[in-house]
């Protein structure tokens, strides 16, 4: 930067570093991805990003999320500073709200938790990470199947009868899904031939339970699965 005289009046000429610009003020990249479609998810779903206090309370970042082109929601500058020498990585925890959709987290905590280092005007902004933190959507109870998909639906429940949420269903390798807030699932085989099969089901706690089925037939009924 270099000052320059024209008519009495100082005036202020920017020069070009020499250095190529390498950062991106980009802190923070979620991509949304349909565990059944294996894309962008349907909706789209609300995203809620809280950052937590001084105090260990939790209130809502002001700044929306930017939704890219390619469909990542983004957050730039965050925990930009004055002075940010020393001071530690500030939590962060992601929310997702959605009929269609139960996140994949809820299966071991209620929110995803990123660490986001501080930083100001004399050092580099801490970039998002190479590749966006994917957030797995597993379809809900009320997500629109194929109509030629087959789908087992039901709800899970503890010893008492009482539904039980974010419990993990799984059948083979690929299918998964997890139970909404009232206890209910919906979850695809578009690998199972007809016969019997087996579910797996596991909540929080470490309760676990098995069910067989049979394909077609239990697939016109809802069925209840009873953890132990």
């Amino acid at each position: 930067m270099s000052p320059a005289v024209r008519r009495g009046r100082p005036r202020v000429r920017w020069t070009p570093s020499s250095e190529p610009t390498s950062w991106t003020p980009c802190s923070l990249a979620i991509q949304l991805w349909d565990h059944l479609t294996q894309s962008a998810p349907l909706g789209p779903p609300r995203v809620v990003l809280e950052r937590e206090g001084p105090a260990g309370q939790w209130h809502p970042v002001p700044q929306q999320a930017t939704l890219t082109p390619s469909g990542l929601h983004t957050w730039m500058r965050l925990e930009h500073r004055r002075f940010a020498v020393g001071a530690p990585p500030v939590r962060h925890r992601l929310r997702v709200d959605s009929e269609l959709y139960v996140p994949g987290f809820r299966e071991v905590q209620d929110f995803e938790l990123f660490s986001i280092p501080p930083y100001d005007d004399r050092s580099v902004p801490p970039t998002a990470a190479q590749a966006p933190a994917r957030v797995l959507l597993y379809p809900s109870a009320a997500y629109p199947f194929d109509p030629h998909l087959p789908v087992l639906r039901g709800s899970v429940v503890d010893g008492d009868g009482r539904p039980v949420r974010d419990a993990h269903l799984s059948q083979g390798t690929d299918e998964r899904t997890l139970t909404d807030a009232q206890g209910q699932y919906a979850l695809p085989l578009r690998f199972v031939r007809p016969g019997s099969a087996v579910i797996h089901v596991k909540d929080r706690q470490g309760r676990t339970a098995t069910e067989s089925i049979t394909v077609p037939s239990s697939l016109s009924t809802a069925v209840t699965i009873t953890l132990r």
